[in-house]
């Protein structure tokens, strides 16, 4: 292999791993902002519809629990097997067929809570050479348990807004 393609990616996988401390403290971070987020609403208030047709804050909630199970299954999966295939995910088809419109947000939130916490405690304990252990996606290749992980705390911190731009727009 050429060494400055080597030296090049060893600097990228430095830098990367810089971010992860805080990307792990913004996951951790989620726990303790979301349940402000939706303690104060109404049952109805957590099944309305965004102004702009989005989801409600309720179906953002069940889908954080469902990509918390999602994304821990898919670290394991790496961590088990060597470059393993990473399927895609479909959120919509989730909402549908999970009925995201049945389910209770708060029960949806203490499932998340409980993932999140067994999540974060596993990410902690791995050694430096797994968070580079990685799979292959169809659509964006190569993903990392690090990549993984920098991308489900900015998944979060979009979700956050989300929600805090629903509530927002009631006002």
């Amino acid at each position: 292999m050429d060494s400055s393609f080597t030296t090049v990616r060893d600097a990228s996988v430095r830098d990367a791993s810089t971010e992860t401390p805080a990307r792990l403290r913004r996951m951790a971070e989620t726990c303790d902002e979301l349940p402000g987020l939706i303690a104060d609403l109404s049952p109805a208030q957590l099944a309305s519809r965004a102004a702009d047709g989005g989801w409600s804050v309720g179906w953002v909630v069940c889908h954080l629990r469902d990509v918390e199970e999602a994304y821990f299954e898919r670290v394991g999966f790496i961590l088990i097997n060597e470059r393993p295939f990473l399927s895609t995910f479909d959120p919509d088809r989730w909402a549908a067929e999970r009925q995201y419109r049945q389910q209770d947000p708060h029960l949806a939130l203490d499932c998340f809570l409980r993932a999140r916490r067994a999540t974060l405690a596993a990410l902690r304990a791995l050694a430096p050479a797994e968070w580079e252990r990685g799979g292959q996606h169809s659509l964006r290749g190569l993903m990392t348990i690090r990549r993984i992980v920098h991308g489900w705390a900015k998944h979060d911190t979009e979700h956050i807004t989300q929600i805090g731009l629903v509530r927002s727009s009631w006002s």
